[in-house]
């Protein structure tokens, strides 16, 4: 028994049934090439796959067609410059004006499998007729050939023959799929025609647009937006540039006492006690998190040079960034932040007599000050008074207000956020400013945030008016819709006008549903 149809439909249902997106064939054409200089001999077995040359630049391509004996006809994939295409399957179809006149068809390159419809490449009664191809090895030209034709034109009227790559008419689309596991599927919207009587014509692709991608650990490139999805970027936009940095500082291994690694900024890292930063764009799988030995208090004012594992093992405090000279363990003092930033070593209790901050016991003033933000953050306020230290970009995306470079929060936090007010007209021109929110509650017409009633109101407001029928013999006047209703008349929109005749009605027999059923009996 042959079960190769049935192989064949497995595969295909695996390549060509993922949901689309965009991947790596995005924005590809199937197009179309004819070479009049070449005739065609079906003695032996020939293959045009292999002429040499065929055009690799889809501009190139000639979509013209003019003898009148065997004309053959190529589809090539072509893909827009600067991308990197990888086939390994393709659906579309065909549509053409001359049904019973090939002579030799097939696919290009080994290892081709087809599935093709019924009618294919005839088609049915004028009608669309599409295939299926996959490959052993990816396709990854970027204009390449991969079916032909040879066609019988001494009979058809030339001024009506033409041949078009289409849509495959069963699946209503034409796609590529990548040698992705499970394949991922671009659909393609770009086709070729050969005309015998005029002008054929290619819709080649265009270049992809590039832009500013930010990578994860915060470089900038500019690439494509399919690229960038590939190097697991976030892109920035068409047109963007990497100057200035849109990324911020970039991330790098960043080694914690507990021996934990994490992708943190250089900045980020310094905001854990005794945590080990390892330059840009290092990462924790080749970076090793080892700690020097240093500071550590076991008791009382004992201070001994140990490692932190040392220092854990004896239930220590490791000082990492101190020595014993001087005694870091003397207890009662640490640093102090005070609201411009500088920062002093007191105790707890002279730190808050002082109003500043006090950032614990056996803390430094050195030789980073603890009481500057990091860079590249600020306030970040949301409603509700919430507020986070984070970039100007992510509290953008994130949907807050930025108060600007190193405002910080605590411990005076800069967000006392409330819903902006604004004039709130009513219709009997009565104007208040209150929330937008408030001012659609009570149905009134918001004109914006901080625009003030007095002096100058932005009110009256005018409702609009149109027709209202007030009885079905004819009776009618412009008023507003709540005036129109307020008298139990039929209101037909606003700008309508009296005169049209839409005021005499067909009166209505009241009745049942039983006594309509009842005359059709």
């Amino acid at each position: 028994m042959n079960n190769r149809p049935a192989v064949l439909a497995m595969l295909f249902c695996a390549v060509m049934c993922n949901p689309v997106s965009a991947y790596r064939n995005v924005n590809g054409a199937i197009v179309v090439h004819t070479a009049d200089s070449l005739g065609f001999s079906t003695n032996p077995n020939p293959n045009p796959c292999t002429y040499d040359p065929l055009p690799t630049v889809c501009g190139d391509l000639n979509a013209n067609g003019s003898r009148s004996d065997v004309q053959v006809i190529w589809l090539l994939a072509a893909f827009p410059p600067g991308s990197s295409p990888t086939v390994t399957a393709v659906q579309f179809g065909i549509l053409h004006t001359f049904s019973g006149r090939f002579l030799r068809k097939g696919p290009c390159g080994p290892g081709t499998l087809e599935i093709a419809d019924p009618d294919w490449p005839d088609g049915t009664g004028g009608r669309s007729t599409g295939i299926a191809l996959a490959y052993r090895e990816p396709r990854t030209a970027l204009v390449f050939p991969f079916y032909w034709f040879a066609i019988d034109m001494s009979d058809p009227d030339p001024a009506t023959a033409s041949f078009t790559t289409t849509f495959h008419p069963r699946f209503l689309d034409a796609e590529f799929a990548d040698d992705g596991s499970p394949p991922m599927i671009d659909r393609c919207f770009n086709f070729g025609t050969v005309r015998w009587n005029g002008t054929g014509v290619n819709h080649c692709p265009a270049a992809l647009a590039t832009g500013a991608c930010c990578l994860e650990d915060h470089s900038c490139v500019v690439t494509t937006p399919i690229d960038c999805a590939a190097q697991r970027g976030s892109d920035l936009g068409e047109d963007t540039t990497c100057a200035p940095d849109p990324c911020g500082p970039p991330n790098g291994a960043c080694c914690l006492p507990d021996g934990s690694c994490w992708f943190y900024t250089q900045e980020m890292c310094a905001g854990y006690t005794c945590a080990i930063w390892g330059g840009p764009s290092t990462n924790c799988a080749t970076f090793e998190c080892s700690q020097a030995a240093a500071a550590c208090c076991t008791g009382g004012e004992i201070c001994l040079m140990l490692t932190q594992a040392d220092c854990a093992a004896r239930h220590g405090w490791y000082r990492c960034d101190q020595t014993c000279d001087p005694n870091p363990c003397a207890a009662g003092t640490g640093a102090c932040c005070f609201a411009d930033r500088h920062c002093e070593l007191h105790s707890g209790a002279e730190c808050a007599a002082s109003g500043g901050s006090y950032r614990g016991d056996y803390t430094t003033c050195g030789p980073t000050n603890p009481c500057e933000p990091p860079p590249w953050t600020g306030a970040c306020c949301f409603p509700g008074a919430v507020c986070q230290a984070l970039s100007s970009h992510l509290c953008s995306v994130r949907g807050g207000e930025w108060r600007g470079d190193g405002t910080i929060c605590p411990p005076d936090p800069p967000c006392s956020y409330a819903a902006p007010t604004g004039a709130c007209c009513f219709l009997e021109s009565r104007c208040e400013e209150i929330t937008y929110s408030a001012c659609l509650a009570e149905g009134g017409w918001w004109r914006g945030a901080g625009l003030s009633c007095p002096p100058d109101p932005p009110c009256p407001w005018d409702a609009p008016t149109g027709e209202c029928c007030l009885d079905s013999n004819g009776n009618c006047e412009v008023t507003t819709e709540a005036d129109c209703d307020a008298h139990g008349g039929r209101y037909f929109g606003d700008g309508s006008v009296c005169g049209d005749a839409t005021c005499y009605l067909t009166p209505t027999k009241i009745t049942t549903w039983g006594r309509i059923k009842a005359g059709y009996r």
